[in-house]
């Protein structure tokens, strides 16, 4: 069972033109692998829905919204705590939105705290393309838990790789079949995103226009172009190397003008030849392409980077950065992965509970016996046999049954127990030992009624009473029965007034019923927190708390 809470299972789903990615995902003892990888096509899943069912109810599904159904815009909010931010943000986000903010599902990513505001990646979804994507997903029957956006899986599939930098801005370049995505992230966060409406189709399509034959990819070579023979193609690789400059210098700019660290190549086109090359010029940063890691090749990385990252993200943080399903949209199960361990849990503790039940018979019926010695002895003691003092206590209490010591109840021992205090009690040569001296309750009742200590009209404290010590120091003794009940209280109460404290003082000291005279009482004080001692007087108290206390 302990295992079951250090190993968790993520299923990443991404749309690509007609096809679905999916990754499945498990982190065990914080450790990140990839299980396994697949392509679905759309259009043969409409006819078999149940290739797309999640089988493992343990493992949690997410998804993600397409880059250009989320806005991303940078923030900053003069304030720090996390829950004041979170009551401001509709109304700071609302001029950032082109649409109503009342439509839209708003989450946010904490990018940095200053000393009076926090800088914040704000994301918006309208509501209505959420429940598109939620109505979508249902009809290939998945409900995913989690519902992201691809930048998002990006960054934190940025931050999972073995060579990550830490702290340090890294650009994203996801060349992808029908658009590219560019995504600033650092330290696993979207700082801001990019999306072109050109990606690995239109170079496919240009190379067919020149050369009357669509290629694979692994047959396109952007290294060296010439633009007599491949005229479309030329064309299509200047205008995406154009659009892809163009949006890498407005992340940087938009991120204060720091330097990326490092460019990471990813998607359909990362193993296109000579791709790395053409995107670094002017960035003056090498282009790089994830290594073989997590349990797959450097290839299958790159084609399922954002299904990747969509898992990654559930599986290597308590709760993701973004999760589009807030409200209306909320996840219906969410105890679905703790009902396994919440039923195991319930198991174990019903065994436990059964456990600890015989074992505490068992304990019960040893002290039962001890008791049953004890009272054997104590009878011994007081040169009073078992069975003539059976026969005594029955005399008395004739509708009691027998019993002998080895089978005699708690009940019964308690009879016997309390007929022979009373037959001691009745007993010459004994002395009081009734104390006569205020109690704990006529102390506690005296204080609450003073009129330094609580205010009579408001019934607030006027000190605040931390620590009450009640001790008894001296009492009768049969070598000594005339010793009279010395009780010492000890009090240690602040007040932010030190006058009160004073007056409070100097009514200890004042003639009353519960202080003596006689004895000593001591004051020290430590700040605003103030202790005295006093001893009670040897005599029994006038009034009752419940009539009014001791006054």
């Amino acid at each position: 069972m302990l295992d079951f809470f250090n190993h968790s299972s993520a299923i990443g789903l991404s749309f690509s033109g007609p096809f679905i990615k999916r990754v499945r995902a498990i982190s065990h003892k914080g450790i990140l692998h990839v299980e396994d990888v697949e392509t679905l096509d759309c259009r043969e899943i409409e006819g078999n829905v149940k290739r797309l069912d999640i089988t493992e109810k343990q493992a949690a599904v997410v998804t993600c919204l397409r880059s250009g159904d989320v806005l991303v815009r940078p923030l900053e909010i003069k304030l720090t705590k996390k829950r004041d931010v979170r009551s401001v943000l509709p109304f700071q986000a609302e001029p950032l939105l082109p649409f109503p903010v009342e439509e839209a599902v708003l989450q946010h990513i904490e990018i940095g705290q200053t000393k009076k505001s926090t800088q914040l990646t704000v994301l918006a979804a309208k509501k209505e393309l959420v429940g598109s994507h939620l109505n979508a997903m249902n009809d290939l029957g998945v409900d995913p838990e989690i519902v992201s956006t691809s930048p998002a899986a990006l960054a934190a599939f940025s931050q999972a790789l073995n060579n990550a930098s830490p702290k340090l801005p890294v650009l994203i370049i996801h060349c992808g079949m029908e658009e590219t995505l560019c995504v600033l992230a650092e330290d696993g966060k979207l700082i801001a995103d990019h999306s072109i409406k050109q990606g690995v189709s239109g170079l496919i399509r240009a190379i067919e226009s020149d050369t009357g034959h669509a290629p694979e990819i692994s047959e396109i070579d952007l290294s060296t172009i010439d633009s007599d023979a491949a005229p479309g193609l030329a064309q299509a690789v200047t205008a995406l190397k154009q659009e892809v400059s163009r949006a890498t210098f407005s992340l940087v700019k938009q991120h204060r003008g720091q330097n990326v660290s490092k460019v990471l190549l990813t998607g359909h086109g990362g193993p296109i030849k000579g791709i790395g090359t053409l995107f670094s010029e002017g960035l003056h940063v090498k282009v790089s392409v994830p290594e073989a890691q997590f349990g797959q090749t450097s290839e299958i990385l790159q084609e399922y980077a954002i299904p990747i990252g969509l898992a990654f993200s559930f599986l290597a943080a308590d709760e993701p950065d973004v999760n589009f399903r807030q409200g209306e949209y909320a996840y219906g199960d969410p105890w679905k992965r703790l009902k396994t361990p919440l039923y195991s849990y319930f198991g174990a503790s019903v065994v436990l509970a059964l456990s600890l039940f015989i074992l505490g018979n068992v304990w019960s019926g040893s002290k039962l016996d001890n008791v049953k010695q004890k009272y054997a002895s104590l009878l011994e003691s007081l040169e009073k046999p078992y069975t003539p003092f059976e026969r005594q206590y029955l005399k008395s209490n004739p509708f009691d049954e027998p019993a002998d010591i080895e089978n005699i109840t708690p009940r019964q021992l308690a009879y016997r127990l309390d007929y022979l205090d009373n037959e001691i009690q009745r007993s010459p040569n004994t002395f009081n030992l009734f104390p006569d001296v205020p109690k704990v309750s006529d102390v506690l009742a005296w204080l609450a009624t003073h009129n330094l200590v609580t205010d009579r009209e408001s019934g607030k404290p006027l000190l605040n009473i931390k620590n009450f010590h009640y001790t008894l120091v001296k009492r009768p003794e049969a070598k000594n029965k005339n010793q009279k009940y010395s009780v010492k209280v000890e009090l240690e109460f602040r007040t932010d007034v030190p006058m009160k404290a004073r007056e409070f003082h100097d009514a200890l000291i004042a003639p009353n019923d519960i202080v003596d005279p006689k004895g000593e009482v001591k004051w020290s004080t430590s700040g605003d927190i103030f202790r005295t001692s006093f001893f009670l007087k040897n005599r029994p108290p006038k009034q009752r708390a419940g009539n009014g206390g001791r006054v």
